[in-house]
């Protein structure tokens, strides 16, 4: 790929992809709190802001449905989502209003919906910060490659230098030769 190519996708692919999934989790962790404090509290208003603040989630979750390659995660963020908000409407709805229902197993169901959800969203930020990283640093490589060819393709031009110009073409192409060979040997 072409530094511009990689430059691109940092910007559309890479980037976004990191910050959206940092949103998610801090407003996961927004309506988590909010859950805890309304059964703490027994405060339906903080019930109702809760759910709010899920919705805000749903939205961001559909700017990283947006972002290239990731409407399918956003698909399975969103599942995971739902379930653990009704799990702990739910759960809320029994401590709360007095429903039908064993508090202890409906907060069973709304705790492991939740930890997977949190271990899908950590997985996909540290992807989404692992592929960020490479990709800079295959930019920077691409980018420090073709100073050090445009500079040596104007010294192997230079008629002034006569035939030590072919010379040092045919070593320096050598010497990028055995760089390659050892790196993709290590």
């Amino acid at each position: 790929r072409s530094t511009e190519q990689l430059l691109t996708g940092l910007g559309s692919v890479d980037s976004p992809a990191l910050n959206q999934t940092q949103s998610l989790i801090f407003d996961l962790n927004t309506v988590t709190d909010g859950f805890k404090s309304a059964v703490v509290t027994a405060d339906k208003a903080t019930l109702e802001a809760t759910l709010e603040k899920a919705a805000r989630f749903r939205e961001h979750l559909k700017d990283y449905a947006a972002v290239p390659g990731q409407a399918e995660a956003a698909t399975q963020i969103g599942n995971g989502f739902e379930a653990y908000v009704q799990a702990a409407t739910k759960v809320t709805a029994i401590l709360l209003d007095g429903q039908a229902g064993d508090p202890a197993e409906a907060a069973s169901v709304m705790q492991a919906g939740l930890t997977a959800l949190q271990g899908d969203l950590n997985a996909r930020k540290t992807a989404a910060q692992q592929a960020l990283d490479n990709h800079i640093a295959e930019a920077q490589g691409l980018a420090s490659r073709g100073f050090v060819f445009n500079v040596n393709d104007r010294i192997f031009a230079e008629p002034s230098l006569g035939n030590f110009g072919r010379g040092y073409k045919d070593w320096y192409s050598a010497f990028i030769d055995s760089r390659t060979i050892s790196v993709s040997l290590n």
